[in-house]
């Protein structure tokens, strides 16, 4: 395992960076945008449910993220790069469109890190899969093994990020 990750270790590093990219577009998109413009408030973006049903909903749309990303190890990286940036800009929008509600910054960091510590290494390592599509066709040797493998870590870190998110995060 320590193999693969230092192998990969630039496919890891462009996954966080197109999402860091992605997040400063969105901060910089919600700070050029005169709040009266804004439509609405990121309350009405997060989810009021809690507990399983909360818990299955984050999964699905996190799992339906993950897959298009990976896809891109078929598809030359293009829903990867897309999907990571876009992810990013929701991201750095939601967090700076709070702060200019007000809601200190203390606050945000308690409702995102208890599952964001599961969710944003799933996405980093879901684009990291789907980065390698870059190159994958050339590869002499796949490593399919590999690849189902961290697959799998994908799944198990988003699998804890819903429950944390459904059952913890919302409650907070």
């Amino acid at each position: 395992m320590q193999t693969y990750f230092s192998k990969n270790r630039y496919l890891y590093m462009g996954s966080a960076f197109c999402l860091t990219i992605g997040g400063l577009f969105g901060m910089l998109m919600v700070l050029a945008i005169s709040q009266e413009a804004l439509p609405m408030s990121a309350d009405v973006l997060v989810s009021q449910d809690r507990g399983f049903e909360a818990a299955w909903h984050i999964l699905f749309r996190n799992a339906a993220v993950a897959l298009l990303m990976i896809s891109g190890l078929f598809l030359f990286a293009v829903p990867t790069l897309i999907t990571l940036f876009l992810n990013g800009l929701w991201i750095g929008a939601v967090i700076t469109s709070r702060l200019l509600d007000g809601v200190p910054f203390q606050q945000i960091v308690m409702k995102l890190l208890p599952h964001g510590i599961f969710e944003i290494p799933a996405l980093v390592l879901a684009g990291a899969i789907g980065l390698k599509g870059l190159y994958f066709y050339f590869m002499p040797k796949k490593e399919w093994a590999s690849h189902f493998r961290f697959i799998g870590y994908t799944a198990g870190l988003l699998i804890v990020g819903a429950v944390v998110e459904g059952y913890i995060t919302a409650r907070l």
